[in-house]
């Protein structure tokens, strides 16, 4: 070394201070009331998410830590965040109490604490407040456009942003068409309220897309999901959620490249959102050909973000499967019903495992064990089977009720190995031109 070089002070790197925010807990009398400190606990996850100079936990991978005796410094060794922000909410009526504390989870040492009284006017100060007041105690200097970005409401409609609340927990119910149709009709009533709120209308499209893509497949649906997204997205273009949105209705239209397009953005909006990460698994493997490279990477990172996650596992499956790798695919899978026993995709993603090898029985026994009846998706894997088995009559059966039922992805279907010796039978044709058109 030189003489200036062996005096140089040697200079080490800052890593970003790192936090998770856990589920506020709901202490108000009705319980009813837990979709309200669920959505107090979001947004201040998202406003701190906007701080370039802090690493934030995603909103899926705290999900879980729900339970009142949670020991704060253990999860944050699970989370490997050294500060933890608790909390809880207290409604009753219009009146709110919110409160707040910062612990250092390598030490458990409470770095600021505070009580929020107020009405529901006053929660959209108290969640600024709070991001404020966490980088306030870390040191973090603020740019004026964070500052901005921290002060930036939703809507400034308090009952459209209650409103909004309700349809957000109410769209977690996948497969719950009831509860589908209640969510969109609180985004409805958001919109009423304030008819330019572009959070309520991309929650609205999901909604709309997953009524679509499970219940109810009129061409109407789809159009007013998709005018949903898009204005969304006009409205407010740095907002994941609205080419999120837009994503899963290509995907449902089963246009994947476009859907993977959407989703690249989605993901660039909000790199640390694992179901983002996860939707884009999904698309890259129903691409035509697969992108088993891209999917296997994004299904990763998804589950590095969020470590119980069945529903990437899946995906991770499926993303092996398009790269030859069955054995670690059917590892895949069983991790994600390991994590989730009824996980009917679980033993869907083995069927497409067993088709792979050319197990046509097993891979049927898998699609009866998955409990999926008279979807689209079922129906398509049990004609894969028995064409695969060389019953051409119950596969072409199986497959016109997945047309039936909507299924139009004839990319794939001119593709798909399991149904080359089918494609010679000249009542496949019939039946494909007859859906095609």
């Amino acid at each position: 070394k030189t003489a200036e070089e062996a005096a140089a002070p040697t200079v080490a790197i800052a890593e970003k201070p790192s936090v998770a925010v856990l589920p506020f807990h709901n202490l108000s009398a009705d319980e009813d009331n837990a979709y309200f400190s669920a959505g107090i606990t979001e947004e201040i996850i998202s406003k701190l998410s906007r701080i370039d100079g802090l690493e934030v936990a995603s909103r899926s991978s705290v999900a879980a830590f729900t339970d009142p005796a949670r020991d704060v410094q253990q999860i944050g060794r699970d989370l490997g965040v050294r500060y933890l922000l608790d909390g809880s909410v207290r409604r009753a009526g219009d009146q709110v109490r919110v409160s707040a504390q910062l612990v250092d989870g390598t030490t458990g040492r409470n770095l600021w604490s505070e009580d929020f009284d107020g009405s529901l006017e006053d929660v959209f100060e108290m969640q600024e407040q709070t991001a404020l007041k966490i980088a306030e105690r870390l040191d973090l200097e603020l740019s004026p456009e964070e500052e901005r970005d921290l002060q930036r409401h939703l809507t400034d409609n308090v009952a459209a942003y209650d409103a909004y609340l309700r349809g957000m927990a109410l769209s977690r119910s996948w497969g719950d068409r009831e509860s589908l149709e209640e969510a969109a009709a609180q985004f409805e009533s958001a919109l009423e309220l304030d008819p330019d709120f572009a959070a309520a209308m991309a929650g609205w499209a999901f909604v709309e897309s997953d009524i679509y893509r499970n219940f109810d497949t009129s061409e109407e649906i789809i159009l007013h999901a998709e005018q949903l997204a898009e204005r969304a997205v006009e409205l407010d273009p740095m907002m994941p959620e609205g080419s999120h949105a837009l994503a899963l209705i290509a995907g449902n239209r089963f246009d994947y490249e476009r859907a993977s397009r959407l989703l690249r953005e989605t993901v660039r909006l909000d790199p640390k959102e694992a179901r983002f990460w996860d939707n884009l698994s999904w698309s890259l493997a129903y691409e035509t050909p697969p992108d088993g490279d891209g999917a296997v990477q994004a299904a990763r990172e998804a589950i590095r973000l969020q470590p119980i996650f069945p529903g990437a596992y899946y995906h991770l499956g499926r993303g092996l499967i398009a790269q030859g790798k069955y054995e670690e695919a059917r590892e895949a899978f069983e991790t994600s019903l390991e994590q989730s026993p009824n996980f009917s995709s679980g033993h869907l993603g083995l069927a497409q495992y067993h088709l792979a090898i050319g197990d046509w029985d097993a891979a049927l026994e898998q699609i009866e064990m998955g409990g999926l009846r008279d979807t689209a998706i079922v129906f398509y894997y049990r004609a894969a089977a028995f064409a695969g088995m060389g019953d051409k009559d119950r596969a072409l059966e199986d497959l016109e009720q997945a047309l039936e039922r909507d299924y139009r992805d004839f990319a794939n279907l001119d593709a798909s190995p399991y149904f080359a010796t089918l494609r010679q039978d000249p009542r496949f044709s019939e039946l494909i031109q007859r859906h095609r058109n």
